[in-house]
This record gives structure tokens, C-alpha cells and sequence, in this order.
């Protein structure tokens, strides 16, 4: 799971106009409480589930996964901070950045939902999220191979 998420988090690096892209722990509701370290805006914070995880064989199970990126920026826009039509500007390149992007274990993500923030305050949080199928080959032995030991000659 962590390849996956690595490689969703270094394809949104690309994207010069965000600042900070990490993995989501709930980050905006822990800096509204104030328990929580700021960090630069704006910004993409990665969340993936697996949903449906099935035997494909061979120790190998497959996934319906869903990736939602959630998109944070400070806004502020003198009294009228309602009107943030920047945050659809980063919604644009994080949708061009993962518009038939694949990662190494996965297919083609397929986006699927997108909800804006209608009860924000300054930070404004967008959600972006995709389905794609994900293989697991955590639980697949390892195989080694070695030298046999017998003196066997074949002709």
C-alpha cells in the first residue's frame, strides 16, 4: 500500500503550484481546533481505502480501491472570501495530473466524485476522488532458487 500511495504523492509533487503534499490524517479539522502544526497552502493530502479486497491467486489479492485528494488553500478575499474561484484552478491541474495516471500495482484511476467546501472559513477544502483496482502481493512468498548439491551430470 505505501508504493501506491508514494507514487499518487510524487505525481501531485509535479504540480508546482501546490506547496505541501502529504498523506491525509484529518489535517483541517485538527489546525481548526489549533492541535495541530500549520503547514504551507496550498496543498493536496492523499487518502486511500480498499474496498472488496479478493483472492486473485497465488497469494495475490486484488482491491477496489478509492483515492481521494484533498485539496486545502487559505483564501482570503477581504469580505467576500465566498467567492474562491482559485481553488478550481488547482482542482484543474490535480485533475490533468491524475487524468489517466497508473501506478506500478494498479489500474487507471477513474474519477468518480468531486465535492467543494460549502460551510468553510478560510480554508477552503476540496475533495477529488478516483477509483481504480489495486494488486496486492504483500502475503506472495518469496522465491529463491539455488544451486543443487549433487555431483549429477546430464548428457
Amino acid at each position: 500500500m505505501g508504493d501506491i500511495i508514494q507514487q499518487i504523492i510524487d505525481r501531485l509533487k509535479l504540480i508546482t503550484d501546490l506547496k505541501f503534499v502529504t498523506i491525509w490524517n484529518n489535517q483541517f479539522q485538527y489546525m481548526a481546533d489549533g492541535s495541530l502544526y500549520s503547514f504551507p497552502m496550498p496543498c493536496a493530502l492523499v487518502e486511500v481505502q480498499t474496498n472488496d479486497t479478493q483472492a486473485i491467486g497465488g497469494y495475490i489479492q486484488g482491491s477496489d480501491i478509492e483515492v481521494t485528494i484533498h485539496i486545502g488553500q487559505d483564501f482570503y478575499n477581504g469580505s467576500n472570501m465566498d467567492e474562491n474561484f482559485n481553488i478550481f484552478v488547482l482542482r484543474d491541474l490535480v485533475v490533468k495530473s491524475l487524468s489517466h495516471f497508473k501506478s506500478t500495482k494498479s489500474s487507471i484511476f477513474t474519477k468518480v466524485s468531486e465535492e467543494q467546501d460549502f460551510e468553510h472559513t478560510n480554508v477552503y477544502h476540496y475533495k477529488l476522488t478516483y477509483k481504480a483496482q489495486w494488486v496486492d502481493e504483500t502475503a506472495k512468498p518469496q522465491e529463491y532458487f539455488t544451486t543443487g548439491t549433487t555431483n549429477l551430470e546430464t548428457n
